[in-house]
């Protein structure tokens, strides 16, 4: 598996020249996966919510056939996380 990851978004069409499997980015501070031409694309969301109602991240598995990414958020106010699953055959 060959990782890439960067604070700024960059055009999936640039990403698809690349040999990388992962790339996660970041920037605009919103959750988001997306597995496109064997590419799993991931941005984690935004831990300390500056100006903004949702506390977000997400844990990558990496497994022999399988990505399994794990996405926890809350609203500021609440105490417990919710969390929603994403599965990818590699």
């Amino acid at each position: 598996t060959r990782l890439n990851s960067s604070h700024i978004p960059m055009s999936y069409a640039v990403f698809c020249l690349t040999k990388k499997n992962i790339i996660i980015f970041g920037h605009t501070h919103k959750f988001d996966c997306e597995y496109k031409n064997k590419k799993l694309f991931i941005n984690p969301g935004e831990v300390c919510a500056r100006e903004k109602p949702i506390i977000s991240c997400a844990k990558l598995e990496i497994n022999t056939n399988e990505y399994i990414i794990t996405h926890y958020f809350k609203n500021t106010n609440e105490n417990n996380f919710m969390k929603e699953e994403f599965r990818y055959e590699q």
